[in-house]
């Protein structure tokens, strides 16, 4: 008689296509029958078939579905497939364990911890080394759901596949490079320990390198690992990655026709915007000026929240001498075109622009400072924007646009001493605000 067995599996791989029964597959008891094609050696066109349906259902939906496979004894047999012989059988067991780590319904890490006190990790990197390049995807979607999570894992687990990702960040392969820059962007996201032990990967210098790459999916996974080692706390670390030329990177990424591109850079300069050392950086190359240009042009060009957060910090942790360059070079108007997009809120965010224009105010003291940054205010339609938010649904706007409207019209400007009256009048004369 005929052994039909492995029909079975791949009757399985189509019944788990499109919308499939998962849990009446699971119910019917055929996944102890998956789990032992899986270890037929002699056999490995009926392994890849079984480790096929296998990680169909370990992507499904629901966390009791991966449950139910790692009771069933699924992931020591899918780690030893790792060293087959057979290449797509290493592959296909590859695939099944990333979808085992990952658990993107319900954030759930205990089946990332699973595996990688099982040994997947040093499997997968072993099965990168014995295998072609057709592999290193599966690899680094694997090792990068090993590497997600919170909590985060144990660095002294992830460290070994360092080396392997730094290799795969110069792949020719766009879905390999994209996940070693997610694998490694996990590992950043960690704080001073987690960005120290990528550093000592040696893999800034190339992640600085990709900004220079065409793909979008590249760009946005390299920015957003140095967009974590820019939110370090560590001077010296930030300063390494600025020692590769970044800053003039970002300028051009600034131009880039994604948006997404040019959000993530904002991530990046807002980051940088927390010590005066680097705000100075950011001045002398112009970052500031293309920035507040693009948000002046459209709030639509720069993600609102990124942007806000940019010109927040760059504020915020500048010198005096700084803040009067900002202003110099576009900071109001860019505000208050962020401005006019939040008039109906989030709160936090009407806060912190409120907050910006308050610190500038307070740091031009004299009154023709004043009037000059009236008639930025004035320029720009501010002087309407704020008049509008005394009106505000929220008492906190109410108040703080009242304040800074008094600051701007202060007793000095409102005087009753005629000597002072014409004074005010000859510097609104000059600047031409008024008749």
């Amino acid at each position: 008689m005929k052994d039909l067995s492995h029909y079975v599996p791949r009757s399985l791989i189509y019944l788990l296509g499109r919308d499939p029964p998962i849990q009446e597959v699971i119910e019917c008891g055929v996944v102890p029958c998956l789990i032992r094609f899986l270890q037929m050696d002699d056999n490995p066109d009926l392994q890849l078939e079984a480790a096929g349906a296998l990680t169909v259902i370990a992507g499904s939906e629901g966390s009791d579905k991966k449950t139910y496979l790692i009771e069933a004894g699924a992931v020591p047999i899918l780690i030893r497939l790792l060293s087959s012989m057979n290449e797509d059988v290493r592959l296909q067991a590859a695939r099944a364990l990333g979808n085992l780590a990952g658990d993107n319904y319900d954030k759930d890490v205990k089946y990332r911890d699973i595996l990688l006190t099982e040994g997947a990790l040093p499997a997968l990197i072993q099965a990168a080394e014995k295998s072609d390049e057709s592999i290193f995807p599966v690899i680094t979607f694997a090792l990068s759901n090993l590497c997600y999570g919170e909590p985060a894992p144990d660095l002294l687990l992830i460290e070994p596949a360092l080396p392997l990702l730094a290799r795969f960040l110069y792949s020719q392969d766009v879905d390999t490079v994209v996940g070693a820059c997610r694998s490694l962007s996990f590992i950043s996201a960690e704080g001073d320990n987690g960005i120290q032990t990528i550093i000592e990967a040696d893999v800034v210098p190339q992640l600085v390198e990709l900004l220079k790459c065409s793909f979008s999916k590249i760009l946005s996974a390299a920015i957003r690992t140095i967009a974590n080692i820019t939110k370090g706390k560590n001077t010296s670390q930030i300063q390494l990655i600025l020692s590769y030329n970044l800053l003039s990177f970002l300028l051009e990424l600034l131009d880039h026709r994604d948006e997404n591109i040019r959000q993530d850079v904002c991530n990046v300069i807002a980051n940088l915007a927390c010590d005066s050392y680097q705000i100075q950086a950011m001045i002398d190359t112009g970052l500031f000026s293309k920035l507040f240009k693009l948000i002046e042009a459209s709030q639509d060009n720069i993600g609102k929240e990124e942007a806000v957060c940019a010109l927040y910090n760059s504020t915020l942790y500048s010198s005096p001498l700084q803040v009067r360059y900002l202003v110099d070079v576009g900071v109001i108007p860019a505000l208050f075109n962020l401005l006019a997009s939040y008039t109906c809120g989030p709160v936090v965010e009407l806060l912190r622009i409120l907050e910006v224009l308050e610190k500038i105010l307070r740091l031009n003291q004299s009154t023709l400072d004043k009037l000059q940054i009236m008639k930025r205010i004035c320029d720009c339609g501010g002087i309407d924007a704020l008049q509008s938010l005394r009106k505000s649904f929220s008492r906190r706007v109410t108040s703080y646009a009242n304040n800074l409207m008094e600051m701007i019209f202060d007793s000095h400007l409102l005087s009753d001493d005629p000597n002072e009256t014409l004074r005010v009048q000859y510097y609104l004369k000059i600047l031409g605000i008024g008749k």
